[in-house]
This record gives C-alpha cells, sequence and structure tokens, in this order.
C-alpha cells in the first residue's frame, strides 16, 4: 500500500474511531432537552458542543488507541 494512502486512512480510521462514541454521547445527554428543536437547530447546538470535545478529548485519545494498535 502507498505511504500516503496509508495515512490517509489511518487519519479517516482515528477520527471515525473518534467521532463516533463523541457525537452518540452528546445525542443521548442533549436529545432529552432538544426534542422540540428543529433539526438545524439541533444540529447547531450538537456541533457546537462536539468541536471542542473532538479536539481536546476525542482525538488524541483515539490517536493513542489507533497507534496502540497499528504500532505506528
Amino acid at each position: 500500500m502507498n505511504h500516503r494512502v496509508k495515512e490517509l486512512f489511518i487519519s479517516s480510521l482515528i477520527g471515525m474511531v473518534a467521532l463516533y462514541p463523541s457525537l452518540l454521547i452528546v445525542s443521548i445527554v442533549l436529545d432529552p432537552y432538544m426534542q422540540d428543536f428543529t433539526l438545524p437547530t439541533v444540529v447547531l447546538i450538537e456541533s457546537i458542543v462536539i468541536a471542542p470535545i473532538l479536539q481536546v478529548i476525542a482525538l488524541p485519545l483515539a490517536y493513542n488507541f489507533i497507534k496502540r494498535i497499528t504500532g505506528l
């Protein structure tokens, strides 16, 4: 596999490992409070909440997790 393709694949994998659980937790926690909001409002609020969580917590954890699994 080309080195650049491998790097892109690993980056995508890290993003998915970080995004899915973070988005799921935020959606579960905020769902009772946002049932009456429109979909664009819900997406905006969840995006505002999820962005710092991803940058500060989830992406570094996912990077370390993938790094241990793949041995990079």
